[in-house]
């Protein structure tokens, strides 16, 4: 039996909490539908909270994010290929993983996460193409 929590406040140590529990009560949505829900922004008052909440498709193992689809779609025209998403590349002492391409961005338009901490950064093309791995 759930113990229920009397919330007298919103804060942000509790918007993570009640977020972190959403996405645990969709597990069963995701294993029945095949897709993987991802948290977005949120913003919260004394009284309320308001979260972004996304589903996106798995095909072949591999979460079909807007930003994935871009980096298929444009790769090639800086100087990558669409086989390189999920490919990892260093950037000082740490490991990244490519997982998109942000196309409203002007200059840093890879997105990737930090191997091990899943942690979202942005590069630059041409940095992310010299220091494939």
């Amino acid at each position: 039996m759930n113990e229920q929590i009397n919330i007298q406040q919103m804060n942000r140590p509790m918007c993570r909490i009640i977020s972190n529990e959403v996405l645990k009560a969709l597990k069963d949505v995701e294993q029945k539908f095949n897709i993987k829900f991802t948290r977005g922004n949120g913003s919260y008052s004394d009284t309320s909270y308001t979260m972004k909440l996304s589903a996106n498709v798995i095909q072949d193992g591999e979460v079909l994010s807007p930003e994935a689809t871009a980096f298929k779609l444009n790769a090639e025209f800086y100087g990558l290929k669409a086989t390189d998403l999920r490919r990892t590349f260093l950037s000082g002492t740490q490991t990244f993983r490519i997982i998109g391409f942000n196309t409203r961005a002007r200059k840093f338009k890879i997105v990737a996460e930090e191997v091990g901490t899943n942690k979202r950064y942005k590069f630059s093309a041409l940095s992310v193409a010299n220091n494939l791995r």
